[in-house]
Order: structure tokens, then sequence, then C-alpha cells
């Protein structure tokens, strides 16, 4: 559950919400006692302990019912062999049905088939988080990563081996066989549309902020000149960053350091 939260102030950082470490440490200890039982405990202990003001405990809430809710699977997404047919094409989908009534189920090892042609959303939407925890979803920042992570996914669940079972299965004149791969072939697009729409969901929560914090690491680079009148308000926000910081690194107490060769008269002189 410790991944989980270090996620979540993922999400709160990206909103734009400072989260120290202290901060970080202080929420986890109040999460311990809470729980995760009950949702609206849950979410008004982590208000409470990172919220500072009342804008950030409105982004704060925002973050929260972001990230804990999963809605994937969750929609009757229906695949293409699913679709509301009329006329002809309501008696040829008929047809079809009647002579594949005896086709033969799978009876391969490949679990995300199983799970596909059971529609088992459960283990689906579990298969699918493990997957992206693997593949680093959480790094996610920029609508151009949308392919990259999708496809990692896919491929984290299995979408290879689908495709050389669907491939494997389509071979042949078996018409059983090719409506098996027929029905996978479906069943894979659904999985690609899923999956599609839970990386948009994630992008969403972790690259809030993105496209800000390149802009200002491009200006703390740029030379003054060079710099825009309509920055002037960013640079302010960059500066008084920057001049807290260094001043509480000048503030801190520094020890004296001895070194040298020993002084015999100060050390004498001090001890008489």
């Amino acid at each position: 559950m410790q991944q989980t939260l270090e996620d979540f102030y993922k999400v709160v950082r990206s909103a734009g919400i400072k989260v120290s470490v202290a901060d970080s440490i202080e929420t986890s200890k109040t999460v311990e006692l809470v729980g995760y039982g009950n949702r609206s405990i849950l979410k008004d202990a982590l208000t409470l302990s990172l919220a500072k003001t009342v804008d950030e405990k409105e982004a704060l809430e925002e973050c929260f019912e972001q990230f804990f809710t999963f809605n994937a699977f969750q929609k009757n997404t229906k695949s293409p062999e699913d679709a509301k047919q009329t006329g002809a094409d309501q008696a040829e989908k008929n047809d079809e049905a009647n002579a594949g009534a005896n086709d033969p189920e799978y009876t391969g090892d490949l679990e995300l088939a199983k799970m596909l042609l059971k529609k088992d959303k459960a283990s689906l939407a579990q298969e699918m988080s493990k997957a992206a925890r693997e593949a680093g979803m959480t790094d996610i920042w920029f609508f151009t990563q949308k392919g990259i992570y999708t496809q990692k996914i896919m491929d984290k669940m299995g979408a290879r081996e689908l495709n050389k079972e669907i491939a494997e299965l389509g071979r042949g004149d078996c018409p059983s066989s090719q409506a098996l791969a027929g029905k996978l072939r479906a069943a894979q697009k659904y999985l690609f549309e899923e999956v599609r729409n839970f990386v948009e969901q994630q992008l969403s929560m972790y690259g809030k902020t993105a496209s800000q914090t390149i802009h200002e690491e491009f200006l703390k680079n740029t030379r003054l000149s060079n710099i825009e009148k309509r920055d002037f308000q960013t640079m302010h926000k960059i500066v008084k960053e920057m001049a807290k910081r260094l001043s509480s690194i000048h503030s801190k107490k520094r020890k004296r350091e001895d070194r040298g060769q020993l002084d015999f008269r100060k050390t004498l002189r001090n001890n008489v």
C-alpha cells in the first residue's frame, strides 16, 4: 500500500501541490491509522494532511477522485461482433451464431485469451493494473507517450502471444478455428480500446504540470535579455523560489572543523 501512496503523491505534486518528505511521512502514518476501508475517512485524512489552503483542498479532492476511481472495463462497451445489426446483417449474424453453436471452446494455455473469451472484466482490470505498474505508467508526462505506454501495457498483458495464437487458429480451413480466431481478434480490439482509455486517464493525472515544468526549466537557463514580457510573472515566481532556497541553505549553522597543525600555545593558554 505504500507504493499506492507514493503514486498518489506524484498525482498531487503534478497538480501543483507541494508535498515535502515530512508531509509524506506524516500522511503515511495517518493513513496507517485510518486504513483504506472507509473511502470518506481516507479522503478527509489525506486532505487534512496535505492541503494547506482552500485551493489546495479543492485540487486535492479532485486528485483523490481521479486516483482512487478505476473505471476500466466497467462500461458496457460492445465489441464489433456484439453490435446490433438490422435486416440482412442481423440474419447473417444469426446464421453464424447457429452455425457456430457447436464450435469447440478455446483449449489453449494463454490466460489472456481465456479472460477475453470469458469476458472476465475483474481479472482483466487486475492484469492491466499490474502491467501498468511494471511499465512505469506513473512516469508518463506527454500526450506523445500515449502510444508507447499503450503498447507496453498490451505487451506485458500478453498481446504478442495473443497475436500468435490468433494467427495459429486462423491457419487452415477449419471453420471452428477460424471462428474462434475471429472472436479473439474482436476481443483484442476491445482490449486495446480499454487500455488506450486507461492510459489517457493516467496522462490526465500525472501530466498536468509537465509543460509548465519544462517551460520553467527553459526560463532558468535563458538570458534575462532574451526573456519575453509575458514570462515576467513566471520569472518572479522562479526567482522567489530560488531566493527562498538560497536563504535556507546559507542560514544553516555550519560546524567548524579544526584542521592543520596543533597550536600548543593556544591549547595551553585555554587549559590554564
